[in-house]
């Protein structure tokens, strides 16, 4: 079964499920992508077949369902925030309070102040959700970066383990990598986390620096550094949701 919902929503009903069909002219593959919200999304080229969907959804049935299972799980402990007045939302270890403004400025800007995020709107504007949401994960990204720079380097001081450069990416299963050529990568959905979560991800970088695996050496080396950093290991696992909001 297909129906179409307006003019830019297609969607697949699969074993009760609705799956948004999201169109790209040059895409050469299918891809299946799993929302925040665990909604599903197959992604495909403007030519493709609706059998041919089914097919291709049929074949990754059980990954579909392993994953949306174990999503909602994670929003039943950690629901998504909305974009409203009185949400709470994440920044180093602290829950912000959204706060809606109006403004005289002629556009829209987000700003930490106290225990507050917020959002200023000019007046007699109403921004769509989606409009919203990419300005607040551009606002996020922003201020992460700054922050994530300034205690990298803020370590490396305090280590001597000097990175030869740093760069920001968004991912859903990685905090960080460190590459042969001494270059750092943090994802910086990191700064959702606590500061001493973010900490440890830090160091556990620039110590790859000095050990570019994760031998006994070393764990033995960030030992050193951050002694109960098993606990750090658990807890990130655990927490790993908090920033999919921004996805």
């Amino acid at each position: 079964m297909k129906s179409s919902v307006g003019n830019l929503s297609e969607v697949i009903v699969f074993r009760d499920q609705s799956i948004q069909v999201v169109r790209q002219p040059r895409r050469k593959s299918m891809t299946l992508k799993i929302r925040p919200d665990a909604s599903v999304q197959i992604i495909v080229n403007t030519a493709v077949s609706e059998s041919v969907m089914r097919a291709f959804i049929f074949a990754k049935s059980n990954w579909i369902e392993k994953k949306t299972e174990k999503l909602k799980q994670d929003l039943s402990k950690c629901p998504l925030p909305k974009i409203e007045n009185g949400s709470f939302f994440p920044w180093i270890g602290e829950l912000k309070c959204f706060q809606f403004v109006e403004t005289k400025n002629k556009k829209i800007s987000f700003t930490f102040e106290d225990g507050f995020l917020i959002c200023r709107v000019p007046k007699d504007e109403k921004p769509t959700d989606e409009i919203l949401k990419s300005k607040l994960r551009h606002f996020y990204k922003l201020e992460a970066m700054k922050y994530l720079t300034s205690h990298i380097w803020l370590r490396s001081e305090n280590t001597g383990l000097k990175p030869n450069k740093i760069i920001f990416r968004s991912t859903r299963t990685r905090w960080g990598s460190c590459s042969s050529q001494k270059q750092i990568s943090l994802n910086w959905k990191l700064i959702c986390q606590p500061a001493p979560l973010i900490d440890y991800v830090i160091v556990h970088e620039l110590c790859h620096l000095k050990f570019l695996n994760h031998s006994s050496c070393f764990w033995n080396f960030v030992e050193t550094i951050i002694p109960n950093y098993q606990e750090s290991e658990r807890l990130l696992q655990s927490q790993v949701q908090f920033g999919n909001f921004l996805d």
